[in-house]
């Protein structure tokens, strides 16, 4: 930690200006703003100073950050080294003259990031340009809907003629979609006073987005709005015309997915001995804000001579072994075991950004070679 006086001061003026500009923090009243009163360009020649100074020492300023507070973190030394290095001078002056390392972990992720919902609730909105899916005026598209009855309908295709509608396909690369904004359109055939309604297939009738008409007053009228849809059923949502009968047009205005969470594997079929610490398989997640990775690793170790052979192996974001993380394989003094599979599992505390894991293995007597390595990690938010 580098030594200037008035530290606490400069670490107030190093968090108000970095996270105040950045993360737009509303700014002190006047009269306890630094930036406002008396002292204002002593404080900034201190905080330029401070900067200057670790533009310079930025490296040895990011190791011994990383060394007091990476066991606190549960994060490997070098990693944090590296993120930290990675820092602008006003985030990493801010997280070195943090009063402790949860302050300092504060100003490396920066204000919480929320991930863009989940897979079972919170969907994420995806629209796309208004299309018909529906229109029973249409010919072949089975005429209106009688009163007191129902029709089911898809919500996406590339024919959807045999309800009216047009080619309405979905996003690229998008699955089933777990719900629907739609405009609902009812036009009036007979029997005055009505409703319709659609809810998602197979639900009760009385949930779900409605219009009401009168077929005495021969004017379309709509209702836009969102409802569930039903997943791999076939059709996805119904449509029921209570009371009187009505014709029902249906453009589709945007679709609900289930969040995409982060998730990676790799596996190679290699067998390839080691003697010193070597990197076998690595994988990469691209996580949209901080949160927990969970790695899995396995593969097989094959014993090479006729005496003692044994080898570990770690899953680490570093490129040696993690002593506090190992998978062990050893063959206790020439047993005749010839091969030994090997698994392991580990979680890590992970900012946003890419994070590399890896697969690291070494052997400590004999001869080993690691067989078929295999990584997969899975990201969730805090």
């Amino acid at each position: 930690m580098h030594k200037f006086t008035k530290l606490s001061f400069i670490w107030m003026v190093a968090v108000a200006l970095t996270v105040g500009l950045l993360y737009g923090v509303p700014a002190l009243a006047d009269e306890e703003n630094p930036a406002t009163g008396p002292g204002y360009d002593q404080a900034q020649q201190e905080l330029q100073a401070a900067l200057d100074w670790i533009a310079a020492n930025r490296t040895a300023v990011a190791n011994d950050l990383a060394q007091r507070c990476a066991p606190a973190w549960d994060e490997e030394i070098d990693h944090v080294a590296d993120t930290l290095a990675g820092l602008s001078d006003a985030d990493l002056l801010a997280a070195d003259e943090a009063p402790d390392c949860e302050a300092a972990r504060s100003m490396i992720d920066g204000p919480p990031v929320e991930l863009l919902g989940s897979t079972t609730q919170d969907f994420v909105f995806t629209a796309v340009n208004p299309c018909i899916i529906v229109d029973t005026r249409r010919s072949g598209a089975g005429g209106p809907i009688f009163a007191n009855t129902q029709r089911n309908f898809q919500v996406f295709s590339g024919s959807l003629g045999s309800q009216g509608g047009n080619f309405c396909p979905l996003p690229s690369g998008k699955p089933e979609p777990s719900g629907v904004h739609i405009n609902l359109i009812s036009v009036p055939v007979s029997g005055g006073n009505g409703n319709i309604r659609a809810f998602p297939y197979l639900a009760p009738t009385a949930d779900g987005l409605s219009v009401n008409f009168n077929s005495n007053l021969p004017v379309a009228l709509a209702n836009a709005g969102s409802i569930k849809s039903c997943v791999l059923c076939g059709p996805e949502i119904t449509v029921r015309s209570n009371f009187a009968t009505s014709h029902v047009k249906i453009e589709i205005l945007g679709y609900y997915f289930p969040a995409e969470i982060p998730s990676n594997f790799a596996s190679v079929d290699s067998e390839n001995s080691v003697t010193s610490p070597e990197t076998v398989e690595t994988v990469v997640i691209n996580a949209p804000s901080s949160g927990k990775v969970i790695v899995n690793a396995s593969g097989y170790a094959r014993f090479s001579t006729s005496g003692s052979d044994g080898g570990r192996c770690s899953i680490t974001t570093g490129t040696t072994i993690d002593f506090a993380h190992l998978m062990i394989f050893d063959d206790d003094g020439g047993s005749g075991m010839t091969f030994m599979p090997f698994a392991g599992t580990r979680g890590f505390n992970v900012g946003s950004g890419n994070t590399t894991f890896r697969l690291v293995c070494d052997r400590f007597q004999g001869g080993i070679s690691i067989g078929d390595p295999n990584m997969t990690a899975i990201f969730t938010k805090n």
